[in-house]
């Protein structure tokens, strides 16, 4: 006789849910990681633009009006950066969100396939006595046949 575990629909469901929450993770974490590279860029052309107006400052009065675009780009900047957080913090929340879900779903897919190795456990436990127990009718048979014809 062959194993079957009556919940494999729902053993398969759950394993269905969890490769959906996984799925959904990874592409929340790869949104963010994009985001804060992003940012990082932002915060790396911040400081090239410092060393920028660090050296027209040192020349002089006739970069005055290069100062000036400097000081409006890295005005710019800082918003964008400030924005660039906003968003990074909102991603950070939907990851931690579709983490939990994750862990919930890969939680509720192992209590299904603990629950089905564990049938399937027993069920071998009683083919191997049922085994036993026809070996040992035919021992017993064969036994008594060979008594009679002695």
């Amino acid at each position: 006789m062959k194993f079957k575990f009556g919940l494999e629909k729902l053993l398969g469901h759950k394993k269905v849910l969890e490769d959906v929450a996984r799925r959904d993770f990874f592409e929340a974490q790869h949104k963010l990681d994009v985001e804060i590279a992003k940012g990082n860029g932002y915060r790396d052309e911040l400081k090239e633009a410092y060393v920028s107006k660090f050296i027209a400052h040192r020349k002089g009065g006739a970069v005055s009006s290069d100062l000036k675009a400097i000081d409006e780009f890295m005005d710019g900047k800082k918003i964008m950066i400030q924005r660039q957080d906003q968003v990074i913090s909102g991603l950070q929340k939907i990851v931690e969100e579709k983490r939990i879900r994750l862990v919930e779903a890969a939680q509720q897919h192992k209590i299904y396939d603990k629950l089905k190795n564990k049938k399937k456990a027993e069920f071998l436990d009683i083919q191997k006595k049922k085994d036993y127990k026809n070996m040992d009718e035919l021992v017993v048979t064969f036994a008594k046949r060979g008594k009679g014809y002695e």
